[in-house]
């Protein structure tokens, strides 16, 4: 459980997100917004990367309470950029989701290794295991990055826009493996510009205008209208340019 109690972020003088409150009790929460709107800043808040004012609380204690490692064993983060320095292996990308429970100078164990196994064929890519991140392409790096989220065995997932910049196939491979993932028991919060995404993999929806929260519903009730306030357009006249 997420809970957020008059959450505030600033940045410099300028407030980004004003009095933010609302409780997440596991499965799907898309956040919608325009550019601007305070969603990525939400996600960053909630995993205690940028200063804020009010309060968050994972599993009803409160998040400055948790250490970096206690937070990545409950909390998993995909955000919107994938680049890496380095150019590890697929499994080496997957195992990084172990550094939680490992020590400074541990190694992976075997365990670690399965488990990084096992998230990699849960998700029908255990093809990739030896080939090099930076060669494969957007789609297949964004379930790398669920992958190694499943091995960290946090239960919540976060992803900051998951589909940004993939082709139309792509983009719905993703969101059908969204919707698998979950429907195992896997909790996401996930941001996006889409409303026809937020609507096709379920759940609820929170939507993000000037800092504060617009409106908290279905996601399946994200009508036109609703859309149309919340982007200033009229979203009805231009929906199949989406």
């Amino acid at each position: 459980m997420i809970k957020l109690v008059n959450l505030n972020v600033k940045y410099a003088k300028k407030e980004v997100l004003k009095q933010i409150c609302f409780e997440f009790e596991g499965g799907i929460l898309n956040i919608l917004g325009e550019n601007g709107s305070g969603k990525s800043s939400l996600l960053k808040a909630i995993l205690g990367l940028i200063k804020f004012s009010g309060d968050v609380l994972i599993n009803r204690a409160n998040l400055r309470s948790f250490s970096s490692r206690e937070l990545a064993s409950l909390i998993s983060y995909i955000p919107q950029s994938n680049f890496t320095p380095f150019n590890y292996s697929v499994l080496d990308m997957v195992l990084m989701g172990r550094l939680a429970y490992k020590g400074l100078f541990d190694n992976y164990s075997k365990n670690d290794r399965l488990i990084a196994i096992q998230s990699l064929e849960s998700l029908g890519i255990l093809n990739l295991v030896n080939d090099e991140f930076l060669n494969l392409s957007g789609g297949q790096k964004q379930l790398v990055l669920i992958a190694r989220a499943l091995a960290s065995r946090a239960k919540t997932i976060i992803m900051d826009e998951p589909i940004n910049g993939l082709d139309f196939g792509n983009q719905i491979r993703l969101l059908e493996m969204i919707k698998m993932v979950a429907s195992s028991g896997y909790d996401f919060i996930i941001t996006t510009h889409h409303p026809r995404h937020a609507r096709f993999i379920g759940g609820r929806a929170i939507l993000i205008k000037n800092g504060e929260i617009f409106r908290d519903t279905a996601s399946e009730l994200l009508d036109s209208s609703l859309i149309s306030k919340l982007y200033g357009v009229d979203y009805k006249k231009y929906e199949e340019l989406l």
